[in-house]
């Protein structure tokens, strides 16, 4: 009788494709810094399994620094290998050359042993090696790989040569994807196109700014027209969450004799910003137009008026104030608003949560939430998605209570969103908000400062670094950042906050008509917003009005009016004390129960 080799019925195999990753350089970035670059490492190998996830791949094999992963099918292994080193360069381009974090991967296909630990077998252990000899950046594969997805995919393989790999028998023919020059290698160039990508990449529009059209000779010259141009991309492109290419793209249409539709075309850009300078005598006239280049719309349009004697000084005053003017977040929702949420994806889904966030009420925050929670789901990767939630989970706290756990929960946000982005000026923003909100108005100035050295042209930021100053016990000079803030974006969502923040500073120093005017001012554009009238009433009780602040009150259901001034976050509770006392004097009662209201 045959023996029969049991062992042989012992464990399952199966044919599947492997990828074995690894981080280049990894002992040197965490000696330079452990914290940061583990942080940033976690955030990257969560972004690698959604890839491999998303190309139905499974993760196993987490080791370290390092991790594997099986695919049924070969052509889904590569493809996850290629979008994981784009999305990888993506966010390395944003970080300084020796903070990047560099990926080497390995690819091989073969039978392989299937335990309920992970997958085992000489397969699993080539494409190891592979891995260990790839270039940080790049991949490399087996022949076995190349030959099961020739053209199948737009990516040339070049050939490596036959390979001896360690603890391995045979030798190992390999080969390279040509994924293109790495940031190292071409510099800001290659870091450029990849921020920049054209229309279609990740589905994500595109903004170009062309030349501006130069309409008569003087000190008003072409060079000028390229220079206002040019410093508003530079603008633009602190705006994040929309492209926004190179003014090198844009120099070959100067001559102006092409339709906006072709050059959308030409460029891959949806959204085209023209602009004309005209002397008028003693002033220098700036048009600029928003153009949809789908359909050669014209979006929006607006002429302001500079000063020409000092033309650098006329060109960040413009830059400034286009920037904040420009409405591409409404042209956006109108492209967005006809789609059904299923069919968006997760960077449509943020501009969609984005309309909502900014009507900054109950009912909208709650579905800006949710739009932004489910495009955190579809990229945990996505900077955008990740603060645009923590400025929803924010402005909940500001119009409610301060929840602890909650203001955790923002600020790891924002700290994660950092990571992926530190050149976006909002990170900042809210990370200051959260330390505003717990009394530490000073650490929160450095981080509105930061925001402000990132983007000048952030009224927001502008105004919490009013409050900084208000809530420290320096209302005085608060009221300046204030009124930059309204300056920079006249028709601001926030305006009635800008002006309440105002109407709290002037009440505070004591000048009782400004108080009253802006308070006032602020309560037409939000009528119940609470800080206004809470100024308001304090005012009119400060200034001998007592019957108006006390007719005031009869408006609204509820005394909750000074539990509302006790939330204030200053340094010093004197200042709490100094508008409960106007309130006392209007008649408000801190015992009275009352139901908040927004």
């Amino acid at each position: 009788m045959n023996t029969v080799n049991r062992r042989a019925w012992q464990f399952e195999r199966r044919i599947v494709t492997i990828m074995a990753t690894d981080v280049a350089d990894y002992c040197r970035l965490m000696g330079a810094d452990d914290e940061l670059t583990l942080s940033r490492f976690l955030t990257y190998r969560q972004i690698t399994e959604h890839v491999i996830r998303s190309n139905r791949g499974r993760m196993f094999g987490v080791a370290g620094d390092s991790w594997m992963a099986e695919f049924p099918v070969p052509l889904d292994a590569v493809r996850a290998a290629i979008e994981t080193q784009r999305a990888i360069k993506r966010r390395n381009c944003l970080l300084p050359e020796e903070n990047r974090i560099r990926l080497r991967i390995g690819l091989h296909m073969g039978d392989v042993i299937v335990d309920s630990s992970g997958l085992f077998g000489d397969e699993v252990n080539i494409a190891a090696r592979l891995q260990q000899i790839c270039a940080p950046g790049h991949l490399v594969l087996s022949e076995a790989v190349v030959r099961s997805v020739e053209g199948q995919i737009d990516v040339a393989f070049d050939p490596l040569g036959p390979r001896q790999l360690k603890n391995i028998l045979a030798p190992v023919s390999a080969f390279s994807a040509n994924l293109g020059a790495t940031a190292a290698e071409t510099g800001d160039v290659a870091c450029e196109a990849a921020m920049q990508p054209p229309q279609g990449h990740d589905r994500k529009p595109v903004l170009a700014v062309l030349p501006f059209q130069i309409h008569r000779n003087g000190p008003v010259d072409e060079f000028c027209g390229e220079v206002f141009a040019d410093s508003l991309v530079n603008g633009l492109s602190r705006l994040r969450w929309l492209p926004v290419l190179s003014q090198w793209s844009s120099l070959r249409f100067q001559n102006g004799q092409r339709s906006p539709c072709e050059i959308g075309r030409a460029l891959g850009a949806r959204y085209l910003v023209t602009g004309r300078l005209k002397l008028s005598g003693s002033q220098l006239d700036v048009t600029v137009n928003l153009i949809d280049s789908s359909n050669c719309h014209n979006l929006w349009g607006r002429t302001f008026a500079l000063d020409p004697t000092s033309l650098a000084e006329a060109q960040n005053d413009f830059t400034t104030a286009a920037v904040s003017a420009l409405e591409l977040e409404r042209a956006e929702f109108a492209r967005l608003s006809v789609k059904k949420k299923e069919d968006l994806n997760p960077w449509e889904l943020v501009r969609r949560g984005t309309w909502h966030l900014k009507k900054l009420t109950e009912d909208h925050l709650a579905i800006a939430a949710e739009f932004f929670q489910t495009a955190v789901e579809g990229d945990p990767g996505s900077s955008e998605a990740l603060i645009q939630l923590a400025t929803c989970h924010f402005s909940d706290i500001w119009m409610h209570s301060r929840d602890a756990a909650l203001l955790r929960e923002t600020e790891e946000l924002a700290r994660k969103a950092c990571l992926l982005d530190p050149q976006d000026a909002r990170v900042y923003l809210v990370i200051g908000l959260v330390k505003l909100a717990t009394e530490m108005p000073e650490r929160a100035r450095s981080y509105f400062q930061r925001s402000l050295e990132l983007n000048p042209s952030f009224p927001a930021a502008h105004c919490c670094l009013g409050s900084s100053y208000t809530l420290a016990g320096e209302p005085g000079i608060a009221i300046a950042h204030f009124q930059r803030a309204m300056r920079l974006s006249p028709c601001d969502p926030l305006t009635f906050h800008f002006l309440g923040e105002t109407a709290l500073a002037y009440h505070l120093i004591g000048e009782w008509a400004a108080a009253a005017d802006h308070a006032e001012r602020a309560l037409n554009l939000r009528a119940r917003y609470r800080l206004a009238k809470v100024v308001q009433i304090a005012t009119f009780a400060r200034s001998g009005e007592v019957a108006k602040a006390r007719a005031e009150i009869e408006k609204w259901p509820g005394a909750f009016f000074v539990r509302e001034v006790e939330r204030l976050p200053f340094n010093d509770r004197s200042w709490n004390a100094t508008l409960i006392e106007g309130l006392r004097l209007a008649g408000c009662d801190a015992t009275d129960d009352g139901r908040d209201e927004d």
